[in-house]
């Protein structure tokens, strides 16, 4: 899916709405926002970074199932979970159902 720019013209904020390409202008719900299923619907790239100071390219082709990889971050700890150059929450590390994922702690 793409998205682009609406028409130039702000919101009641002043910010200019997303649509699809090829669509018409965005609808807004009654509180004046736009559907949270549409805003679910944009291309985000989200990174959970966290140290492997000794890490190496043949520790790379290494991986495997069931590999281990140390770090230097306390497990205690909550990991960042950013958007480009901006943090958007706290997360910790989960393992469901053989896969692993993180968990939202904190909103920032």
């Amino acid at each position: 899916m793409t998205a682009e720019r609406g028409n130039g013209e702000g919101g009641p904020n002043g910010a200019a709405l997303l649509r699809r390409a090829g669509e018409g202008p965005a609808e807004l719900a009654v509180d004046g926002k736009l559907p949270m299923e549409r805003i679910a619907a944009l291309p985000l790239q989200l990174d959970v970074r966290i140290p492997l100071p000794d890490f190496r390219i043949s520790d790379l082709v290494g991986l495997a199932p069931g590999k281990v990889v140390a770090s230097e971050w306390p497990s205690s700890n909550d990991v960042p979970l950013a958007c480009g150059d901006v943090q958007l929450v706290w997360t910790e590390f989960e393992v469901v159902d053989q896969t692993l994922a993180v968990r939202v702690t904190r909103l920032i």
